[in-house]
């Protein structure tokens, strides 16, 4: 009897060792299949993000713009702004704006604001003669949406959306900024577009 026991005691332990071993192979080929996993989606996410890029390049716009104005002391007059789209893709919903301050003595100062109306542009086209600015009543740029310090002499922006549903910011002499909805918080610049944007829609 005591020899049974100990033969089925062997064999017990036995196919413990054997069940441990099960295990262990087991949780080592459960590793490697989880970091196989994580590699395989961290490389799916670069080979979307590198389309998005490719996208976002193939419709790509770039507004560059100049404007006729007539100066008068502090006071600008409403021209034309000439806006060209030297991008890849398409401008929707361009806007030209030019902001300048005019001093009243002391530290006061009031701020004008002088834009077109929303405009498109296909790739590599120019806005032809020109487009009307119009004085913008109760609108105001400062330095985090001009991108610049808004001053007596004027500064230019320019803010339009590409067929995925970017938003652009083109300051002169900077690179093109963009924002992409549900990335991040909205930019200061984002919301003076939006709300100039339902302005003149509703034109």
């Amino acid at each position: 009897m005591e020899l049974w026991v100990a033969v089925g005691t062997g064999v017990l332990a036995l196919a413990t060792f054997a069940l441990a071993g099960i295990s262990g192979w087991n949780v080592n080929k459960t590793g490697k299949l989880v970091s196989a996993t994580e590699l395989l989606a961290t490389n799916a996410k670069a080979t979307i993000d590198e389309i998005q890029k490719d996208r976002e390049l193939a419709y790509r716009p770039y507004i560059s713009w100049n404007a006729s104005l007539t100066r008068t002391g502090q006071s600008i007059t409403a021209g034309r702004a000439y806006p060209v789209n030297f991008g890849r893709g398409p401008v929707v919903h361009g806007l030209c704006c030019l902001a300048w301050i005019e001093p009243q003595g002391g530290s006061t100062y009031i701020h004008h604001l002088l834009t077109t109306d929303l405009f498109d542009l296909s790739a590599d086209s120019s806005g032809g003669d020109g487009l009307q600015m119009s004085d913008r009543a109760g609108a105001m740029a400062d330095a985090d949406v001009a991108g610049n310090e808004v001053t007596n002499e004027g500064v230019r922006v320019a803010f339009c959306q590409d067929q995925l549903g970017n938003y652009y910011r083109f300051v002169p002499y900077h690179p093109a900024e963009i924002w992409r909805p549900k990335v991040g918080d909205r930019p200061k610049w984002i919301e003076f577009y939006a709300d100039q944007f339902i302005r003149l829609s509703k034109k």
